[in-house]
């Protein structure tokens, strides 16, 4: 048995799959080479002492996104500017990599990464990594497991 242990949602919705934080923690280990177990949480096992976490239904955050989107994409453009030579971060693959690679991840939802063709490439090079296959694998089979009846 593994003395690393990993905590995981049985299930999230699909626009989350893919994008929890746990599937950094296994992405790395899969790197390195480190078995772990596995321990999934539901929403039972977690409070939220009343935080709402989703605001973008609201006036304000309307207001602010397109402000929010441009200074993504200025930062975005930097990084593309960065990443024009060489293959990672680095001069080797490292965890700058694999936490960008997660970063650009959130992002699918949106034009932004694929604007940049350098740094989609370079989101596809880092997926493509048999560690993250393995990890993404792993991160998503509770979720066909545990989803809900009619989802």
């Amino acid at each position: 048995m593994s003395h690393i242990r990993v905590s995981a949602f049985r299930w999230v919705p699909p626009f989350a799959q893919g994008l929890v934080r746990e599937f950094r923690v296994r992405w790395a280990l899969e790197e390195a080479g480190l078995a772990y177990e596995e321990l999934l949480i539901g929403p039972e096992d977690q409070t939220t002492d009343e935080i709402d976490l989703f605001h973008a239904g609201e006036e304000w955050a309307k207001q602010r996104r397109p402000a929010a989107v441009e200074e993504v994409r200025r930062r975005l453009t930097d990084l593309a500017r960065w990443m024009e030579g060489p293959n990672h971060l680095e001069d080797r693959f490292t965890a700058a990599d694999l936490l960008m690679t997660t970063v650009l991840n959130i992002l699918r939802h949106t034009p932004l990464v694929a604007e940049q063709p350098v740094l989609e490439a370079y989101r596809v090079r880092c997926a493509a990594r048999p560690a993250y296959q393995k990890a993404m694998a792993d991160h998503l089979a509770p979720f066909a497991r545990n989803a809900p009846p009619g989802t």
